[in-house]
């Protein structure tokens, strides 16, 4: 399945809104730390707003899927933090190939399992 221009400027758009989300929270927890609350009130505070600000957006991407060409984009964005992380020898590059590994490797056996059920059931 291949997506149009549309599509991926739609899920640039809600991974914006997904990103600004990850601030609220971050802000939301730092806040939490700065006036010595307790652990469990931070990731108590923490999560109740993930939920609150991402579970609109998760419900608007309910209807859309994983395909390869999606695990193709994933792959060209581990190779360029392989390539920024060489380039630069920055700390905040060098374990996001890693991360890259896990989501490239997960995504790919969700994909296939996917494909291996649909096969099954027709």
């Amino acid at each position: 399945m291949s997506f149009s221009a549309d599509h991926y400027a739609r899920l640039i758009r809600i991974g914006h809104e997904l990103l600004a989300a990850d601030r609220d929270v971050a802000n939301v927890r730092r806040d939490c730390i700065r006036h010595k609350l307790p652990d469990d009130f931070t990731a108590k505070a923490a999560e109740s707003r993930r939920r609150l600000l991402c579970q609109p957006i998760r419900d608007r991407l309910a209807a859309d899927s994983l395909d390869l060409d999606d695990l193709a984009i994933l792959r060209c964005m581990q190779e360029i933090a392989f390539v920024r992380d060489e380039a630069t020898s920055a700390d905040h590059w060098s374990e996001l190939p890693g991360h890259f590994d896990d989501v490239v490797s997960g995504v790919d056996a969700a994909i296939a399992a996917e494909a291996v059920a649909q096969a099954e059931a027709a």
